[in-house]
């Protein structure tokens, strides 16, 4: 895995998307697959990941890798997902099942980074 910057990805005064996608789509979506269950969700929160940080880039230290980038803004989507469901099914109290999505990821992300 790279660790290219977003700056690295700038072009024409705009971010190249497209190549960021083709670089990380891998690997947010085995982030976001590990943490959520039906396919269609899955491939919601992966493009909501790269329109994110599209539709944000201007506000982003460009020095930055895009990497830590793209894991925050997945699991700030993962999190929201999760909420959005237990509110449907009437199940209110989401805190524990987010600090289990939050360790999980940190783990996956810690062991991936060694």
């Amino acid at each position: 895995m790279n660790n290219k910057t977003i700056e690295d990805y700038e072009e024409n005064d705009g971010l190249n998307i497209e190549a960021i996608i083709q670089c990380y789509n891998g690997y947010i979506y085995t982030i976001i697959k590990n943490s959520i269950t039906y396919k269609e969700d899955i491939e919601e929160v992966l493009s909501d990941v790269f329109m994110v940080l599209w539709k944000n880039y201007q506000r982003l230290d460009k020095s930055m890798p895009v990497r830590p980038y793209l894991v925050g803004i997945a699991r700030n989507l993962i999190r929201k997902k999760y909420k959005s469901i237990n509110i449907k099914s009437g199940t209110e109290n989401i805190d524990n099942y987010e600090n289990e999505i939050s360790n999980y990821i940190d783990i996956r992300i810690f062991n991936r980074e060694k």
